[in-house]
């Protein structure tokens, strides 16, 4: 018998992030252009084509990794809980380390807040790329080592993610 195929699940609303990306994108063009154009005045032409090809390569690598999360998805087979947010964090949970799977109802006193944090005392990895997608929060059995921000290496007792649906996850929790 065949192993069953991974359940790929969004991380919500594409919407919010890229309206981030849209303003990360302008304030980068804007950066380049005035370095481009502040280099041109006062450096030599060989420097001047050094800052902008540096600008440009420096703005570019921003850019893309700020993009990634908009195809950043959540993988569950029978053993792991793989969630992906592009180049800026990853988790990869096995399912019986998750002790409980819950959904988060919004809480307008303390809203869900685009993008990624930890909090260090209760140890909450949050990834959410959008706020008014589903909230899901994993409390684990036992922390587990998760890379953030790009490459900060955190231990996460809990995960709080957005998800386009949360039904397939949480219907997986409770048979498994």
């Amino acid at each position: 018998m065949p192993a069953p195929r991974p359940k790929r699940i969004g991380l919500g609303h594409r919407g919010p992030w890229t309206l981030l990306l849209a303003g990360i994108i302008a304030l980068g063009l804007l950066e380049a252009a005035v370095l481009h154009l502040l280099a041109r005045a006062f450096l030599p032409a060989t420097a001047a084509t050094c800052v902008d090809v540096l600008a440009g390569t420096l703005t570019l690598a921003v850019i893309l990794a700020f993009a990634s999360p908009l195809w950043g998805s959540i993988t569950l087979t029978p053993t792991t809980f793989r969630l992906r947010f592009g180049v800026l964090a990853s988790a990869t949970i096995g399912i019986t380390n998750i002790a409980a799977a819950r959904t988060k109802p919004p809480n307008p006193r303390h809203p869900a807040e685009l993008g990624l944090d930890f909090d260090n005392p209760s140890a909450l990895l949050s990834i959410i790329r959008s706020p008014k997608s589903p909230l899901l929060q994993l409390d684990l059995h036992e922390p587990i080592s998760v890379r953030t921000q790009g490459w900060r290496r955190v231990h996460a007792s809990s995960v709080l993610t957005s998800v386009s649906d949360p039904t397939p996850l949480l219907t997986a929790f409770e048979s498994g």
